[in-house]
């Protein structure tokens, strides 16, 4: 069962935000007949209606002959009447980094916080299975919680910017590094400096309705 991190994560805006859409093609080679079925269908022929214009009825066609011995004699080749096919959109993936310097020993203590969130929802629940000695052992794993991201301006009271939206999101890859420009560290004993990287991908493909709601 899908389910939504009940825990809440607000940090500041990064500098630099990519959307990357894309989409997936891949190339088919109709051939003669095929080009002649199909221009035969996009004059308001049905698929039947085509294929017969194309010859296809028949295996022993010229087609097959020029790409057989006959070919080779005359040397002659048909020709390629290459298409694109469409096949599906692309998951978007997101990348954000974030640098966090404390100024007091409480934004310490939250930056800990904050790096323990990401770490926690990286991960799936592993559940156990009793054995027929009485032994729980490890069995499986429960998906990670998906992550919802929003962005808000003006501390999220306004709202309605022209802000693309996410879909549900999974949080792939977190990397956390610590005192990055030295070794020397806050008061208490916390870093100096921690900075961030994450990469989530969405659950869901987008279609064009989505893009038109804002996603």
């Amino acid at each position: 069962t899908k389910a939504n991190s009940k825990i809440r994560c607000k940090m500041y805006m990064p500098s630099n935000i990519t959307f990357q859409d894309g989409v997936n093609y891949s190339t088919a080679d109709l051939g003669v007949m095929g080009a002649v079925t199909s221009e035969a269908m996009s004059k308001g022929g049905g698929l039947l209606e085509g294929l017969a214009s194309g010859g296809v009825q028949s295996l022993d066609n010229f087609y097959q002959s020029l790409r057989g011995s006959v070919s080779q004699s005359l040397r002659t080749s048909p020709v390629s009447n290459m298409t694109m096919l469409f096949d599906k959109p692309n998951l978007r993936t997101f990348s954000f980094a974030f640098k966090m310097q404390p100024t007091s020993e409480a934004e310490a203590r939250e930056i800990v916080k904050i790096v323990k969130f990401f770490r926690t929802e990286l991960y799936p629940d592993a559940f156990d299975t009793d054995t027929l000695g009485g032994i729980s052992v490890p069995f499986g794993y429960r998906f990670p919680n998906e992550i919802n991201i929003s962005m808000h301006y003006n501390n999220g009271s306004n709202s309605k910017k022209d802000f693309i939206r996410f879909k549900p999101c999974y949080l792939t890859n977190f990397q956390a590094t610590f005192n990055s420009p030295s070794a020397s560290f806050f008061k208490g004993g916390h870093w100096q400096e921690t900075n961030i990287s994450m990469t989530l991908r969405e659950n869901e493909l987008l279609n064009k309705k989505d893009i038109q709601d804002g996603y």
